[in-house]
This record gives C-alpha cells, sequence and structure tokens, in this order.
C-alpha cells in the first residue's frame, strides 16, 4: 500500500481532492486501507456508511446480494474489530449496509470518493502516523501491545489486541525533555509520555 509522505493542513487536503481526481483517488485508497485494517477507528454506524460505500465505488449493486448475505463479505468492507464485535449479529451488519447502500442508488460515481473522504474528515484520528509500541499496565505482569497516532495536535493511543482506545493525548501536554546523545554527546531533544493506564 502506498502511504504519503507528506501532510497537508486539512484545509488544503480538501481543496487538493477537488482539483486533482488522481490525488483524490489515493487519499481515498489510503484511507481506505486504514479504515479496513482498523488504524481508523470509528463508530459502527460510520463504518456501516464506509463499508456500502465501497461496495457503490466498486460497481456492487444491492441486487447482487440476496437479503441476508452481505454479513458473508463483512469481512472485506469493515475493519476487524467491527466484525468481531457483530459477529453475532449477522443479520444486523446485512441490513444496515444494505439501508446505505440503498441510499447511494442515485449518487454518481464521480462524487463516491469525495462523500468516502468526507466522512472520514471528521474522526479526530484522520491522518494519523502510525507506530507500534507496548506499555506497561499497573498491576499486570504483562505489557499490552498498542498502536500510537500521531496527528499535528493530538497522539492517540489504542490497545492493538482490541482496537480501543486508551489514551488520546494533546500535544501541548507533552513534555520535550533535553537528553544527551550516546555517540558524540550532542545533546537532542525527545518526548517523554508519562500516563497511567486503567
Amino acid at each position: 500500500m502506498m502511504m504519503r509522505n507528506v501532510f497537508y493542513p486539512l484545509s488544503q487536503e480538501k481543496m487538493l481532492t477537488q482539483r486533482d481526481p488522481q490525488a483524490r483517488y489515493y487519499l481515498t485508497a489510503e484511507a481506505m486501507f486504514n479504515f479496513l485494517t482498523g488504524r481508523y477507528p470509528v463508530e459502527d454506524e460510520v463504518a456501516f456508511k464506509l463499508a456500502a460505500l465501497q461496495l457503490k465505488m466498486e460497481g456492487k449493486k444491492i441486487n447482487m446480494f440476496p437479503s441476508g448475505t452481505l454479513h458473508n463479505i463483512a469481512n472485506q468492507v469493515l475493519p476487524w474489530d467491527v466484525v468481531r464485535r457483530k459477529r453475532k449479529q449477522p443479520m444486523f451488519i446485512d441490513k444496515r449496509i444494505r439501508c446505505h447502500l440503498e441510499d447511494l442508488a442515485d449518487t454518481t460515481p464521480g462524487t463516491l470518493d469525495h462523500i468516502y473522504l468526507s466522512h472520514l474528515w471528521v474522526q479526530t484520528c484522520y491522518r494519523c502516523a502510525f507506530f507500534q509500541g507496548q506499555t506497561e499496565v499497573q498491576g499486570s505482569t504483562r505489557d499490552i501491545l498498542i498502536r500510537i497516532g500521531l496527528t499535528p495536535h493530538n497522539i492517540f493511543i489504542w490497545n492493538r489486541n482490541t482496537n480501543k482506545t486508551l489514551a488520546i493525548i494533546d500535544n501541548k501536554d507533552v513534555d520535550t525533555q533535553l537528553i544527551k546523545g550516546k555517540e558524540d554527546d550532542t545533546p537532542t531533544r525527545k518526548n517523554k509520555i508519562s500516563m497511567d493506564l486503567c
């Protein structure tokens, strides 16, 4: 998957998607990848809308899916954490995606990627740079595997096993400390985050 190596302010990104169809295509592909892999955790209802948009972008029509069958492709159009949460409710998954797909019946293909992006632009974790890590938990002998997302304004920390948000930290609350480098004793800046996780 191609990932961007530069982050424009969101206002510039929105203007770019209006002017440049190729840029909109790549931004949509990146957003879809991050959504489907669970990197952009969203509310379940937003996930169902994005799933319907993906099916419509792929040229799928509601009549291609007999009633009660959309849950069979859930792992192709929904992130793993939504599929896991709703695994005992297959008809609910089918109903919600079907409803949103029907709402898109008259939508022109040229606007679908813009609609897809617009659902993600309002998510706080949109445009995160991602890192893997682990953290200690008080009262536990084992570390938790975490995913860290950095934006210009916030640091997000998710439990990698459940995709639940553990913390959102405003960047202005991060303490920047001056430390000495190991090889040449040149001072470098390093951010240190301290927090208690429950």
